[in-house]
């Protein structure tokens, strides 16, 4: 079994490279987790309850999911005039996919350390792999056709998808280099990857949060060791300051400094679509008060599912709408409330040469307003503990300064500080290839802790036994 989690996640997060960059597999491949996922959940209800687990996450997380997969039943009945099948099950599956993935490892994975030493050896695999790719394929294809959305790794067509494994693999070998510290030259070379890689794909609207999370990881692991801090800091900086010295100076068309010109106008965030987004959602509910409670209907609005049944269904290069018109049936999806609110807002013009400002998609709004805010207030809750145990672990491998909690920490970390910093942007919550990394980690970590916990409890239980025998001894 933890050969086959493994192998299931490390497609996830290459099939692309062969469906889209390759174009050598079939677009269906992509969605092998609408599979996988229900199998392991099916899976999981036949094995006892899980044991060398935290069971009291386990029943937070399964209580979470479990209302917000009634909420979805009653927004799908309420709004029944305009929900669809489809959409409103690819809306609660990618919603909630995650934290489903987590619950169903709790109990199907049997050898909990294995599988954390497994995972370490994973991280080294995915590093080296996505290097290669890279190097010989992404690297070589933007600089022949000047496209930076072609620096995405094994991510297909999705270069601002793949920041999310760009910094997991950056926090992971953070914390490896502070728990056992290596040579200089090959701890700098990866973050170097890393952070290159980032500008060079031009995600814009997320390098602050791409920055933030680094900067929040590096203060936790050596904030109290100043000069710690500095060797591991200054270089960093240097890489990103180098960087972007670079990028402005060569020929690439990379336009960074479209941020320092929204930096010094930020009021003019407020003509673009992300924001008017959030405006008409405000809009949306004085129209339909009903939706503050159960939202417009799962998969109506501005998810991931709406756009799959709307804008996918369209789009004849992706190969998606065959298999969904086979599946559900060829017919309209758009809703009054998308074309509403929704659509004049996709089809605005690209600003400073990128769509993504003007894009309204956003995990944050589309549990607000699909689900009304009872959804967004469970969705806030399942990523507050996620975020919240993840600082906590942190904390406690710095602590013991175990070799191989301390990475997986690091990087379970970084990766959910900036998957939540990001989901305002896009429907990030709601792709495989974002959240089940993070969602990996955080079940490997927290089983780890948890047992390293209970040895411990047991380890002070024994040797205050063997105090109290010994007095008893000498008392007699």
């Amino acid at each position: 079994m933890n050969r086959f989690i493994l192998g299931f996640v490390f497609f996830i997060l290459t099939a692309r490279f062969f469906t889209e960059t390759l174009g050598v597999l079939p677009k269906a491949i992509d969605l092998i987790d609408i599979a996988v996922i229900p199998v392991l959940l099916i899976m999981s209800t036949t094995k006892p309850d899980p044991r060398g687990v935290d069971g009291r996450l386990h029943r937070r997380m399964v209580l979470l999911v479990g209302c917000f997969f009634v909420l979805c039943a009653l927004s799908a009945i309420v709004n029944f005039e305009r929900t669809s099948i489809g959409p409103v099950l690819l809306y609660v599956f990618g919603m909630l996919e995650g934290p489903i993935f987590f619950i169903a490892l709790n109990k199907l994975i049997v050898s909990k350390r294995k599988f954390g030493k497994q995972v370490a050896r994973f991280m080294n695999v995915v590093l080296l792999t996505q290097i290669l790719v890279v190097a010989f394929v992404s690297y070589p294809l933007m600089l022949a056709s000047g496209n930076p959305d072609k620096m995405s790794g094994t991510f297909g067509n999705n270069s601002y998808q793949f920041t999310a494994l760009l910094i997991i693999i950056g926090g992971y070998f953070v914390g490896r280099q502070y728990a056992k510290p290596r040579a200089a030259y090959l701890a700098v070379g990866i973050q170097a990857f890393v952070i290159i890689t980032f500008l060079l794909l031009q995600y814009r609207t997320a390098t602050p949060s791409f920055f933030v999370a680094y900067a929040i990881l590096i203060t936790i692991l050596y904030g109290r060791k100043f000069f710690r801090m500095a060797l591991i800091g200054l270089p960093l900086l240097g890489i990103a300051y180098f960087g972007f010295k670079y990028i402005n100076r060569s020929d690439l068309g990379l336009k960074y400094e479209d941020l320092m010109t929204v930096g010094e106008n930020v009021g003019m965030v407020t003509e673009y679509g992300k924001f008017l987004s959030y405006v008409n959602t405000v809009s949306m509910y004085g129209d339909y008060p009903l939706a503050i409670i159960f939202g417009c209907g799962p998969g109506t609005y501005v998810s991931r599912a709406n756009y799959t049944f709307t804008v996918d269904l369209q789009d004849t290069r992706k190969g998606v709408g065959s298999i969904v018109t086979t599946m559900f049936g060829d017919k309209n999806y758009l809703t009054d409330v998308h074309v509403k609110y929704i659509l004049p807002l996709s089809q605005l013009e690209s600003v400073f040469g990128s769509v993504q400002i003007n894009n309204p998609n956003s995990s944050i709004l589309a549990a607000a307003a699909e689900t009304g805010l009872p959804g967004l207030f469970i969705m806030v809750s399942i990523y507050s503990i996620v975020i919240v145990h993840s600082l906590r672990y942190l904390r406690y491998a710095k602590a013991m300064q175990d070799p191989l909690l301390l990475p997986l920490a690091s990087a379970l970390f970084i990766g959910a500080t900036y998957l939540v910093l990001i989901c305002p942007l896009d429907n990030y919550l709601e792709i495989a290839r974002v959240t089940l990394p993070i969602w990996l980690l955080f079940w490997t970590v927290s089983t780890i802790v948890r047992q390293q916990r209970t040895e411990q409890v047991m380890m002070r239980q024994l040797a205050e036994q063997q105090n109290l025998e010994e007095q008893e001894f000498l008392a007699g």
